[in-house]
């Protein structure tokens, strides 16, 4: 087996402001960030150069939004606009030139996912053709799923077979 080695860089500060920036991710081609913030008034998403954060900043979202996700070809720009009915919108990328070029955002669908917690509860496929997604359930369905954790599961096996 080969191991590369990489010398690690001391940590810098990228950006500090006293707004809210949350989840920013990078873009598959590594010059864009995107994040979501309370700039305005109330959390919207915004794209900026990486790692040269200061060199502009700009509004993808128009009607709120959180939880950004690049799709894995950088074509596309997910996020999602909280509420009762949570909704995924798209947003067209063209990065081919070096600049940022975003279409007009597009709602996906309305996906019922969980909005409740910090951090983005979806993902998309490798193959940028499916989400996996936390859904919300009603509080009051005793038929929903469950997901249960066996610890030391060989210890119960050889409890259940003796």
């Amino acid at each position: 087996m080969v191991l590369d080695r990489m010398p690690l860089k001391a940590p810098r500060l990228l950006l500090q402001t006293p707004l809210e920036e949350r989840d920013a991710i990078i873009s598959p081609d590594g010059r864009w960030m995107a994040s979501y913030s309370n700039i305005s008034g109330e959390f919207q998403i915004y794209v900026r150069p990486f790692p040269n954060v200061d060199g502009g900043q700009w509004q993808i979202s128009t009607e709120g939004g959180r939880w950004p996700l690049s799709s894995r070809s950088g074509e596309e720009l997910f996020y999602v606009v909280p509420g009762q009915n949570a909704t995924v919108i798209s947003v067209p990328v063209d990065t081919r030139n070096g600049a940022w070029n975003a279409g007009p955002p597009r709602k996906l669908f309305e996906c019922g996912c969980f909005t409740g917690g910090f951090g983005r509860s979806y993902d998309i496929a490798p193959d940028d053709q499916r989400f996996l997604m936390v859904k919300q359930l009603a509080s009051d369905d005793e038929n929903s799923p469950q997901i249960v954790v066996v610890r030391n599961w060989v210890e119960e096996l050889k409890r259940l077979v003796n």
